[in-house]
């Protein structure tokens, strides 16, 4: 389930790239590209591509940096929003972000993928940046919650549109060195930028301000780092609008046809869940975990800030830049390993890794062992992750696993919009020590019990043949 598990990134990640792409819609965007009187020949428009892309995906993973998702939650908390609310914001985001990226998943099917409208993604993130910093600065959490949800309309927009414009008109192996490494640069490039905006917030505070020609002006740490960010998007924005891959067509009923089909598929794959075994206790498995991992994200980053005394956002940024980099060495590793390495402890050691967090948390908050529950919380989801991807290829074929992602994807919204605001509401009335020790109580007897009937399960059918 590496698709559902990629959001456990503590960083946003726009897209990944895909392995092979296709010849023929290759050959018709080319054609497409000598109607223009001003299109340079296919060696230069091959480089011109590298060079916006290339740019592009550097603003990007610099915005992306300025801006990270612990420093939105804490900023959150600080101007006065309630567990409750935090909660219940971030599982609509979520729900959000999945009813988008599944509508748009089939809008890039049926139409063309126009440059100006990945620009205007962008930028509606950007602008909801700028909502963000008035926001705080008034201390005012409805606004903050609006333009906190716009943001996720913005930038999945972007990630869904700005793939498969990739996929189409840069080939795998013609991709410069820069692309082709960008997954493994770019966490470097954002993890610069994080810890600099960690820097910024603490340098600055939120009070400071400047003086200029007898006039003084706020500038605190969140609107320079926020800023900065809005600004990388506008850039990657501009770049993105300079590439020469316009096309206009009218829409099509292929849209809806496409759902209504993919809604029959749902129906088809929600029966199978049901009656495989695997899948049933995986499905499960998924419904807890992205619960966690919700909640999670709203709330840990705030409760590791208020056991720091001093350069709490720099230390935060280092705490999870460092377990980022672990986490996606570990998966590199077991990548390595896959064709010799057997997935069902990896299960367990997930769960288990996963609990740490929560667990130092609770009992012993200090400054490294909070520094070692991060590393291990998110190289637990890794693990997790990982375990579960090649479960999924080991028991459905191609087709059917292409199709499963996307049916658990699409399943996993309605518990989430039941039990998200369900943890967060009880958070809001017992406190965070309770939300500690709720998480500790599903990983350990909900999780681990899952996970060990799937090695039985895998241990009865390998001993049955």
């Amino acid at each position: 389930m590496s698709k559902k598990y990629s959001h456990f990134s503590a960083f946003s990640k726009l897209s990944s790239f895909a392995r092979e792409l296709d010849d023929s819609s290759e050959s018709r965007d080319s054609a497409i590209l000598h109607q223009h009187r001003r299109a340079p020949s296919r060696s230069k428009r091959t480089r011109y591509l590298h060079r916006i892309f290339s740019f592009k995906e550097l603003f990007d993973r610099l915005g992306y940096g300025f801006a990270p998702q612990q420093f939105i939650s804490i900023l959150f908390f600080l101007i006065g929003a309630t567990p409750f609310l935090v909660g219940i914001i971030f599982a609509f985001k979520h729900v959000l972000s999945s009813l988008i990226s599944f509508f748009m998943q089939f809008y890039v099917k049926v139409k063309s993928i126009h440059s100006k409208n990945i620009s205007l993604a962008g930028m509606i993130f950007a602008f909801s940046l700028i909502g963000l910093i008035l926001a705080t600065r008034f201390q005012d959490t409805l606004l903050f919650s609006l333009f906190l949800l716009t943001g996720s309309v913005g930038i999945v927009t972007y990630g869904e549109l700005y793939g498969p414009l990739v996929q189409r008109h840069i080939r795998q192996e013609r991709k410069n060195f820069f692309l082709d490494k960008i997954l493994s640069y770019g966490l470097f490039i954002t993890g610069f930028a994080f810890i600099l905006s960690g820097l910024l917030f603490d340098f600055f505070g939120f009070h400071s301000s400047i003086t200029l020609f007898g006039f003084v002006f706020p500038l605190s740490g969140y609107f320079i780092s926020f800023e900065v960010a809005a600004l990388f998007f506008f850039i990657s924005g501009f770049f993105i609008q300079y590439l020469p891959l316009q096309r206009k067509n009218s829409f099509s009923s292929t849209y809806f046809h496409s759902i209504k089909k993919q809604f029959f598929s749902f129906w088809y794959q929600t029966k199978y869940f049901f009656t495989h075994s695997y899948l049933f206790f995986l499905f499960l498995g998924s419904i807890l975990l992205v619960v966690i991992e919700i909640l999670g994200s709203a709330y840990y980053g705030y409760l590791i800030f208020t056991h720091l005394t001093s350069f709490q956002f720099t230390w935060i940024a280092l705490f999870f830049t460092s377990a980022i980099f672990v986490s996606f060495l570990l998966q590199r590793y077991l990548l390595s390993l896959k064709k010799h390495l057997d997935i069902r402890p990896l299960f367990v050691l997930g769960t288990l890794l996963m609990a740490f967090l929560p667990f130092i948390l609770h009992f012993n908050p200090h400054f490294h062992t909070l520094w070692l529950g991060v590393i291990f919380y998110l190289s637990g989801l890794s693990t997790l992750s990982m375990a579960q991807s090649i479960l999924i290829k080991k028991i459905l074929p191609f087709e059917q696993r292409k199709l499963f992602f996307k049916t658990v994807d699409f399943l996993l919204l309605l518990p989430t919009i039941i039990f998200v605001p369900l943890g967060a509401y009880l958070t809001f009335i017992h406190g965070f020590d309770f939300f500690l020790q709720l998480v500790l109580g599903i990983l350990i007897f909900g999780v681990l019990p899952i996970y060990f009937i799937l090695v039985l399960l895998s241990d009865r059918k390998k001993y049955k043949r």
